[in-house]
């Protein structure tokens, strides 16, 4: 279903009705980047709410359940103020415009490093007190970051970015065999652990000094290893290898002690969890400019393939540190 803009209203009417009892006075538009949510602040006097619409209800119902659980197990998460009829929109907390990417270029360096410390420390706790009180029946579309969630990925990365940005066309068997290889890597570091999966700056709101965390409402179980990398290799982040090394360590020591995991183990596969997010990343990417031909979504691809060409010497599977340095090869040769 379709909604118009006059039921899109009315329904951003019910929910700002049912939380302060009057009709909003303002209403305007926030970037969704590449989601098909519609996103609005709204405002009657000094109340000031971020009115969310989707029409996929599942996510909705997962985003709310998941922003309950955290509130309730102490993490910075907005309030779900209220929630319409027919759960297409929903009414959160305003936590205001400074997201911590945007917030990068006033800091110096050591207090950038503390906010980065900070948000990845906030991250184990996401993982490990998520898997205790996340109600994994609502996540959207799966439970389980598994073979189809993987299989999704690396199709977007075949169709948009190797066909239709690069002009290749891949032998779907070395695919088939690509997935099944980190099927099995991601199998063996899954232990049950909320996977955030698109955890990096722009989905941190810095407010009061404070970190809130925002859009998980695809998280589901999965490895570790994803969040960590998600954010370490974001494009909306700026750290040469030795700040990420740093910042592993902490991390890893961090989650060591929260779950008995050894860092050692944690880090086995790191290299082969930076070029499964970069493959996503890439798939992502040129999907949106693909549907929505945004030349500046195809200004980021070119980051996506540095830090695969540096995952290269972290790779210790065979037949996916020669899959990284095709990608790497293709990329020089579309940018050179």
């Amino acid at each position: 279903m379709s909604y118009s803009k006059e039921i899109l209203l009315n329904s951003f009417r019910e929910i700002f009705r049912k939380a302060t009892g009057v009709d909003f006075d303002t209403i305007d538009q926030l970037k969704a980047d590449s989601s098909e949510r519609k996103i609005y602040r709204l405002t009657s006097g000094e109340d000031s709410f971020v009115a969310v619409h989707n029409e996929h209800l599942e996510e909705n119902a997962a985003y709310i359940s998941f922003s309950n659980s955290f509130l309730q197990a102490g993490l910075l998460v907005p309030k779900v103020i209220s929630v319409s009829d027919d759960n297409s929109s929903y009414l959160v907390e305003d936590l205001g415009d400074m997201t911590l990417f945007k917030n990068s270029s006033r800091e110096d360096t050591h207090r950038l490093h503390d906010l980065h410390s900070k948000a990845l420390s906030d991250l184990v706790m996401f993982q490990t007190l998520g898997k205790s009180v996340i109600d994994f029946s609502k996540c959207f579309p799966s439970q389980n970051f598994d073979n189809a969630i993987i299989l999704n990925d690396i199709e977007k990365f075949r169709k948009y970015f190797l066909e239709d940005i690069a002009g290749i066309e891949f032998p779907q068997a070395s695919l088939e065999k690509i997935t099944d290889i980190f099927a099995m890597i991601v199998e063996r570091n899954s232990h049950g652990h909320f996977m955030y999966r698109d955890f990096q700056p722009r989905n941190i709101m810095l407010k009061d000094d404070n970190l809130y965390y925002i859009d998980f409402q695809s998280g589901m179980k999965g490895p570790a290893q994803y969040d960590l990398v998600s954010f370490l290799y974001s494009g909306s982040i700026e750290l040469d290898e030795e700040e990420r090394m740093v910042l592993s360590k902490s991390y890893s020591v961090s989650f060591a002690y929260q779950t008995g995991i050894p860092e050692e183990e944690f880090m086995h596969d790191f290299g082969e969890f930076v070029l499964l997010r970069m493959v996503q990343v890439l798939g992502s990417y040129s999907y949106v400019y693909h549907k929505k031909q945004i030349d500046d979504t195809l200004k980021k691809i070119p980051k996506a393939l540095d830090n695969i060409a540096l995952s290269v010497g972290k790779i210790k599977d065979p037949d996916l540190k020669e899959f990284a340095e095709r990608i790497t090869e293709i990329g020089a040769k579309i940018y050179s």
